[in-house]
């Protein structure tokens, strides 16, 4: 069983989108947008409460004490962001 890195930071940006920096090092972005429609995230839908209250708890991203995004979903379903070329 493969245990995914911690998040330490996190940037919302307003596509829905999550710009995440993991304790290895990687960037990765994540998408909300599907997740948008399901009933615990419906608060995500506001925009400034999604950019706004985005942090990190306990290794992942989280907007209050009951809207946050599993951890393992978090890695497993983002996508490495390209190093810029030196």
């Amino acid at each position: 069983m493969m245990i995914e890195p911690d998040a330490i930071a996190v940037q919302a940006r307003e596509d829905y989108t999550l710009l995440v920096e993991f304790e290895n090092g990687e960037q990765r972005i994540f998408d909300v947008q599907s997740y948008l429609d399901k009933p615990a995230y419906k608060k995500l839908k506001d925009i400034d409460f999604f950019i706004t209250n985005a942090h990190i708890a306990y290794g992942t991203v989280a907007w209050d004490d009951m809207v946050d995004i599993a951890p393992e979903n978090l890695y497993q379903r983002s996508r490495l962001v390209e190093p810029l070329a030196a």
